[in-house]
């Protein structure tokens, strides 16, 4: 039988390190007599000295995030979702089925204002600190070094 203090003390760490670095989604409608949603990604990304993980994951997250923020920490790595200051999912699943099939994943749902509303505070606190990287610098980036990103590519099916 599973403790539910044990639980708990897994949720609360899996906060605690989401934190400095997320992926946050602000839900906003573009007219507001228009029922469809639309989604603005700003990625916080572990970067910082972290050449696997920049080689690796930076494509990707270039052609879907909107906006692009390294973090301090390379060796954070959680997900963290934020809907209407009300809401959030935070964990460390990937959402595709290889990772879901492969990895032991760990997400929690929350449906919450304070804690929110903190977490957003504290994203933003995080994003503030870090330095944008525009889409027109990462598209400017050397020959050598998209070269390098591509064959990089190449291996992300079997990570």
């Amino acid at each position: 039988m599973s403790d539910p203090n044990g639980l708990t003390w897994a949720t609360l760490v899996s906060l605690a390190v989401a934190i400095p670095t997320a992926g946050h989604a602000v839900i906003y409608k573009r007219d507001p007599r228009s029922a469809t949603l639309w989604v603005l990604l700003i990625a916080l990304l572990p970067l910082g000295g972290s050449l696997l993980y920049g080689l690796f994951g930076i494509n990707r997250y270039q052609r879907r995030a909107r906006r692009l923020f390294p973090g301090a920490d390379p060796a954070v790595r959680q997900d963290l979702l934020l809907l209407d200051g009300k809401w959030c999912c935070l964990g460390s699943a990937n959402w595709d089925a290889r990772s879901l099939r492969l990895n032991f994943e760990f997400n929690v749902e929350v449906y919450d204002t304070a804690l929110s509303t903190r977490l957003s505070s504290l994203f933003d606190a995080a994003r503030d600190a870090a330095d944008e990287i525009s889409a027109m610098a990462f598209r400017a980036r050397p020959l050598a070094i998209r070269l390098r990103d591509g064959v990089a590519r190449l291996f992300t099916p079997i990570l």
